[in-house]
């Protein structure tokens, strides 16, 4: 495991932003106009996450801040998988549990999986800010791949469904026919759940770490400092690895 990364400012580069990630996201930045950045909205009744906190944690990291944490090969043969499949990104893990816990919701999680789509482990290592002290985490999150075509919504029913029932506000999508992902709220509360669907740009897969951050509660506090895509050991494959 490597230690930990000292941060550095984004370069004029990674400030840009691509004119088709700017049309897809100019809806979603009406909404965070207002906001100052790196500054949490206020919470709406009900302690309910909307859609509208975890794009204010997106405003407060750069798009790009992400590129230097999946190395470049890996990067590149996730694209190859992602590539015209239907894609979600989900997790089990709560802010406020230890990490023993939430590795057992992982775990409780993945036989609902399995079987019924393909799924990559992602193994998150990050830094969370509190008001007291910083503290370093690891989390599993799963990357599941659906068909290469029409589902009828399948995958994207079974993450806002399997999504609400652990626990979460959040989770990503990626349709078969597009090259951009959406954020998917999960649970009815201020804005209705059917609202809760915002382009958050083209989907790729430096990316996963900021996609991680806006799924997780308390996106806006942590930085990601490594993920592992690890490979399951099967009958067919006794070494595992890692993609």
């Amino acid at each position: 495991m490597s230690n930990l990364a000292q941060p550095q400012a984004p370069s004029d580069t990674g400030r840009r932003v691509h004119r088709r990630e700017f049309l897809c996201l100019a809806p979603a930045a009406a909404l965070a106009s207002s906001m100052p950045l790196g500054v949490a909205p206020p919470r709406p009744s009900g302690n309910h996450v909307t859609i509208t906190e975890a794009l204010a944690a997106l405003w407060g990291h750069s798009a790009e801040v992400s590129g230097s944490i999946i190395k470049p090969s890996t990067a590149e043969r996730l694209d190859g998988l992602i590539s015209g499949c239907n894609v979600g990104l989900i997790s089990a893990s709560r802010c406020n549990f230890p990490m023993n816990v939430n590795r057992g919701r992982s775990e409780r999680l993945w036989p609902y999986i399995w079987g019924r789509f393909g799924c990559i482990d992602v193994d998150v290592r990050f830094n969370e800010h509190g008001p007291l002290q910083t503290q370093t985490l690891t989390e599993r999150c799963y990357l599941l791949l659906g068909g290469r075509g029409f589902d009828s919504g399948n995958l994207k029913g079974f993450l806002r469904q399997y999504g609400a029932i652990h626990d979460q506000r959040l989770v990503l999508y990626k349709p078969h026919d597009e090259r951009s992902a959406y954020l998917l709220g999960t649970r009815d509360g201020v804005v209705p759940r059917r609202k809760q669907n915002v382009c958050v740009g083209e989907f790729r897969a430096n990316r996963l770490p900021n996609y991680f951050s806006l799924i997780r509660e308390q996106g806006s506090r942590i930085d990601v400092e490594s993920m592992r895509f690890p490979i399951r050991k099967t009958f067919f494959n006794r070494v595992g690895g890692e993609y």
